[in-house]
């Protein structure tokens, strides 16, 4: 939270200093670019998906999926206003969705779903178990995490810019 606000309260700042994203098909102000109201609806919807299942037993069952209710339905709002924006083209949507009819796309992002599923269980329950098999406190678990995270995030753009050298295979 205290890393996570000002950070968004500082891209905030920035789209209003920079004219334009260079490279991009349109002239138009960065303000006219960036699709606001698709970015907050995913965040509240994810939040409101994702937050009572961390929170579940404090919140209970009854009200924990009440939330995750309202998430899917904020979710399913956000959906409706991409369509929305793929016609009016003010802003762009952020995910247009006429990509996940290209086949190769939408396995990718779901191969790509089911790998980083697989691999948060396995690092949530390599960190419980250190925890409470070992003994280890909270710090010593997630420093003991960290070369996987970092193998991923030194890698994982290398790894992609292979793709035009040796091709889909979807």
């Amino acid at each position: 939270f205290l890393l996570n606000v000002p950070a968004a309260i500082g891209v905030l700042l920035l789209l209003t200093k920079v004219p334009s994203v260079p490279g991009s098909r349109t002239d138009a102000p960065l303000t006219r670019q960036v699709d606001v109201l698709g970015a907050v609806l995913t965040t509240v919807g994810l939040a409101l998906v994702v937050g009572p299942l961390i929170e579940w037993a404090a919140l209970g069952a009854t009200t924990a999926a009440g939330v995750m209710a309202v998430g899917a339905l904020v979710l399913v709002l956000f959906w409706l206003v991409e369509r929305r924006r793929q016609v009016t083209q003010a802003p762009p949507p952020m995910l247009p969705p006429p990509l996940w009819r290209i086949r190769s796309f939408t396995t990718a992002n779901l191969v790509t779903f089911v790998v980083y599923a697989a691999l948060n269980a396995n690092l949530l329950l390599l960190t419980v178990a250190l925890q409470i098999g070992l003994g280890w406190t909270a710090l010593a678990a997630g420093v003991a995490g960290l070369p996987i995270t970092m193998m991923l995030a030194l890698f994982s753009a290398r790894v992609g810019r292979l793709l035009p050298r040796i091709g889909s295979r979807a």
